[in-house]
């Protein structure tokens, strides 16, 4: 686990292809004190994330074009990002899956959480504060 962002509001990068969930995700986070990346597709989003350094990622599974699990496991060979906790916002129950996956692969750590969708954003909010290490009742 990362610690606590030492330059200021935690970083945040949400990775989505519904537009809906990138706009409703981002103002929230916004206004609970994050600085908040969107992203709608994986193709490009590692450089993209790469010059944002977020402090979590999170990210989708099911997208067209390529899978967040394509983008999750880039994530976890690159040097830079491979510590980044990542959560998983998804309505696909692929947790055993993903799990064996990264396994298979000698990729780690596993994802920081995993948050229901439809999405219910004090869960987020939630998990997020949790895997960076941000008292529940405190700021952001």
């Amino acid at each position: 686990m990362r610690e606590t962002p030492v330059h200021g509001r935690p970083r945040v990068a949400v990775v989505d292809d519904e537009p809906d969930v990138l706009t409703f995700v981002r103002l929230a986070l916004d206004d609970r004190g994050f600085d908040v990346l969107t992203l709608d597709r994986v193709a490009g989003a590692l450089p993209a994330l790469h010059a944002f350094a977020p402090d979590a990622v999170c990210l989708d599974l099911l997208m067209p074009e390529r899978t967040g699990l394509s983008l999750l496991v880039e994530i976890r060979r690159d040097p830079a990002l491979a510590q980044v906790p990542v959560l998983i916002l998804s309505a696909l129950n692929a947790r055993d899956e993903l799990l064996a996956t990264l396994r298979r692969e000698g990729l780690g750590p596993a994802p920081a959480a995993f948050v229901e969708k439809p999405l219910d954003l004090e869960s987020l909010v939630r998990a997020l504060r949790e895997c960076l290490g941000i008292a529940v009742g405190g700021g952001p």
